[in-house]
């Protein structure tokens, strides 16, 4: 938390004095105002970077903004019937701080033909159990929190 002391703020929003901030430690540090906003912005630019990925062997994709993380699917597929099947691995940067299970509907000729549950797990791996094994329309988004470290850079949307 930032406590600013002595400090004026105007319209512009210029900041003049000193500015005390404390870390997660409870460490109270003082530093000036310029390296303070700079230190600011890193931590504002890492909360609002926007990173995306394929999904390695699937129709299937990732995309994190800060800590959150959101799966999109997308395919036509005959799933084993009953079995949990490993389909895709999210990859690192975007895997969830737990398993997270899901349970969709799927479509085939315009109706509902197929119940699934499909399972991200925190090592990448997704899996779904289906209640049949006939072709069938998987569309879905799931949504989590990481606690991965940021992604690859070549990953980072502009």
């Amino acid at each position: 938390m930032a406590i600013l002391k002595e400090t004026i703020i105007n319209g512009d929003t210029l900041i003049k004095g000193n500015l005390s901030l404390q870390n997660k430690a409870g460490l109270t540090m003082c530093s000036d105002v310029a390296s303070t906003i700079q230190v600011l912005r890193s931590e504002m630019d890492y909360l609002y970077a926007c990173y995306r990925s394929e999904c390695p062997n699937s129709g299937g994709w990732v995309m994190r903004i800060g800590p959150l993380v959101r799966y999109s699917y997308h395919a036509v597929w005959t799933p084993p019937a009953g079995l949990y099947n490993h389909f895709t691995t999210i990859p690192e940067g975007f895997r969830p701080t737990d398993v997270v299970r899901q349970s969709f509907n799927t479509v085939a000729n315009n109706k509902i033909n197929n119940y699934i549950t499909v399972a991200a797990e925190n090592n990448g791996n997704v899996g779904v159990w289906s209640s049949y094994n006939t072709i069938t329309e998987y569309y879905f988004d799931m949504i989590w929190i990481t606690r991965d470290g940021a992604p690859d850079d070549s990953l980072k949307i502009s």
